[in-house]
């Protein structure tokens, strides 16, 4: 039996939907494909970890509001998310559900929100992999230190269910 193809699946998006997919040349001709887009999501490809910083310096130079959703060392690509009305709304929108559903299961002291937080592989370092969230979150951690467990959310700048922030 043939595995099938993404291609050929009735789970094939619209081709005026597909988003772009583009080669890196260089940052201004980027940041104009960026402009162009009218999607939510641009595909890079052929950006080397050096170009990825410049391209980092460059949308903070600009205050370009995109969000660098996933860049792979490895495979050299960059997914870059326009933040679109819809996007946001959509993601908001799961977020605050997520949020609803864990406070009714009684679970609401236990997640920290991280929203667009900027992540990166090997500890910070520019030279590896990186991903930002839309609103993302994480559990709160049951340590904060080997050996020493954590009581709620004691210790991690979270608020409890009366806003207040924890000591």
């Amino acid at each position: 039996m043939q595995p099938v193809s993404p291609r050929n699946s009735s789970l094939t998006p619209v081709p005026s939907l597909e988003s772009p997919v583009i080669r890196f040349t260089t940052i201004e001709r980027l940041f104009d494909e960026i402009n162009r887009t009218t999607g939510d999501v641009l595909t890079v490809y052929n950006v080397s970890v050096q170009q990825f910083a410049e391209i980092e310096k460059a949308r903070e130079k600009r205050r370009r509001k995109v969000r660098f959703r996933r860049f792979s060392a490895t495979t050299k690509i960059l997914i870059i998310i326009i933040p679109t009305r819809v996007h946001e709304l959509l993601h908001s929108l799961i977020f605050s559900r997520t949020i609803i559903a864990a406070d009714k299961m009684g679970l609401d002291d236990t997640w920290i929100p991280t929203a667009s937080t900027t992540f990166r592989a090997q500890h910070q370092h520019l030279s590896g992999d990186s991903g930002e969230g839309d609103s993302s979150g994480c559990p709160t951690p049951a340590r904060d230190k080997v050996g020493r467990f954590l009581s709620s959310n004691q210790g991690t700048g979270a608020t409890n269910t009366r806003g207040a922030a924890e000591p």
